[in-house]
């Protein structure tokens, strides 16, 4: 069994799936009780696999014993793993959030447990994609991704399922953007397995086919990177659960984002193109409007809206990281990506708990003078943002110093001055955030204390974002490194891995 243990994780969530919404008609307790269990166990056995593949290098796996790269591969790295397992952490703190919210909204059991079935087979998607090596794959797992949220918006918000069908639409033509590069690559390769493409291009020298596949591939993630950015979802953003928006947002969206990062230094780099110059200046053209999303969320009055501005904002972070493209700035990036999956989420969770309503409205008068009557929640808030601004010793504090190490490298001033700029911007912000939480008034929100069950999962995304920051050094060697192209590791390979004998 422990052979097989690649596919077992990918598919015990999709099978879980279908085993609780059956069960759900039984009986919804223990329907929950079985999706908690599918989840407890898929993280049991992810963490079971951290072990060979720190000691070991990656986990190649392929499906019915099909080589590829005709057959379809599973790859098991160091990085994805983790990454993996802070994506069913995450799902395990959605799905307490589910049962919560069901009381306060006064959700239906059915829907209830509809949504903890969804939840499963998103989860599954998200690991398929983390894992999957064919490009044909990770289209239909992307699209099983899309499914399911559209499900859950449906499943949860009472008012309109409208801007669920939205998002789907929106989500499926970013997919077929993602499908239409993954198509020119395969006329002019013959293959679609990741590894396979870069050999066959560099094999080929077609540089142009390269470039013209990186807009297709790039834009298949636009409407994903604009989640939930209320320029786009305002609608969404009043009709739905906080805390199912940081669940998306921090784990497809972030997901998205690695896949981005895999195509852009795994894919197309193919050794000796050279990106002209136009490209270039269009890469920090597309940027900056990222970067624009902070001073968007010091203009809003809402904190929910504040906090969704925030979350796309803070992806200019790793982009910049791959634009810059050394050592340095690729580290900071992963160690963003890991930090904002745990700051997106909480911060949602934040809004959701200090609302006495399911949705709608969420003034930032309810956070004044928090600090002085809950200076446990107030502290949370204060770990968020300091990882946001990049104060020590959160996670994001040494996300963005090596990127800003990477820029100095570089001597890239071009990127390195509007970034100190929103740094500096931040740390402002943050002071006057933290004075609103240590006003003399009482927080309106706070008509009775809150329970420590419900506070209990924002202690934990907390205590995890210190941890991140004080055991960085060990989480950049032992999973962030092995990720890295292999120019930054000392590796004895041709860049190329592929048919690497015939490519060297």
């Amino acid at each position: 069994m422990k052979e097989h243990l690649p596919a077992l994780m990918v598919f015990l969530p999709f099978a879980g799936a279908w085993f609780t919404l059956a069960l759900g008609f039984l009986s919804y307790r223990l329907a929950r009780f079985a999706t908690y269990a599918v989840l407890l166990l898929t993280f049991y056995l992810t963490g079971s696999s951290l072990p060979q593949v720190l000691s070991q290098g990656s986990w190649h796996y392929n499906l019915g014993g099909w080589p590829p790269p005709w057959g379809i591969e599973l790859v098991l790295a160091p990085f994805s793993v983790f990454l993996a397992c802070f994506i069913l952490l995450l799902a395990l703190v959605a799905l307490f959030h589910l049962g919560s919210f069901s009381l306060v909204a006064g959700l239906l059991k059915s829907r209830e447990s509809l949504g903890a079935s969804l939840i499963l087979a998103w989860v599954s998607a998200l690991l398929a994609l983390l894992w999957m090596r064919n490009g044909l794959t990770l289209y239909l797992f992307l699209q099983i991704a899309l499914v399911a949220s559209a499900g859950l918006w449906v499943c949860l918000a009472r008012q309109d399922w409208v801007e669920g069908f939205n998002f789907l639409l929106g989500g499926s033509m970013g997919a077929s953007l993602l499908l239409a590069g993954f198509l020119l690559l395969y006329s002019v390769t013959g293959t679609l397995h990741l590894d396979d493409l870069l050999a066959q291009l560099f094999i080929a020298k077609n540089f142009s086919m390269a470039l013209a596949a990186g807009f297709f591939l790039a834009g298949g993630w636009g409407w994903l990177f604009s989640f939930p950015a209320p320029i786009f979802f305002s609608r969404l953003l009043n009709q739905a659960p906080p805390f199912l928006l940081g669940f998306f947002s921090s784990a497809l969206v972030r997901v998205g984002l690695y896949l981005f990062f895999v195509f852009i230094f795994f894919v197309l780099n193919v050794p000796g193109l050279e990106p002209p110059g136009w490209l270039l200046a269009l890469e920090y053209l597309l940027a900056l409007p990222f970067l624009a999303g902070f001073f968007l969320a010091t203009r809003q009055k809402d904190f929910l809206h504040a906090v969704a501005y925030l979350s796309a904002a803070q992806l200019a972070f790793p982009l910049i990281g791959f634009e810059a493209g050394n050592k340095s700035a690729l580290t900071g990036s992963l160690v963003e990506l890991l930090s904002q999956m745990l700051v997106v989420m909480g911060l949602f969770m934040a809004v959701g708990i200090l609302s006495l309503k399911p949705s709608g409205s969420h003034p930032f008068s309810q956070l004044a003078g928090l600090g002085r009557h809950d200076f446990g929640l107030a502290l949370t808030l204060i770990i968020f943002a300091f990882s946001i601004v990049g104060v020590p010793p959160t996670g994001g504090c040494f996300g963005k110093y090596y990127l800003l190490q990477g820029l100095w490298e570089k001597r890239d001033w071009l990127w390195m001055s509007p970034l100190a700029a929103t740094l500096l911007f931040n740390l402002w912000i943050a002071g006057k955030f933290l004075w609103l939480l240590f006003e003399h008034r009482k927080a309106d929100s706070f008509h009775a204390p809150l329970s420590f069950s419900a506070r209990a999962p924002l202690f934990l995304l907390a205590a995890l974002v210190l941890l991140l920051g004080v055991f960085h050094q060990e989480v950049i060697h032992h999973f962030i490194e092995p990720a890295l192209p292999k120019a930054y590791q000392n590796v004895p390979l041709p860049n190329v891995p592929f048919l690497g004998h015939e490519v060297e």
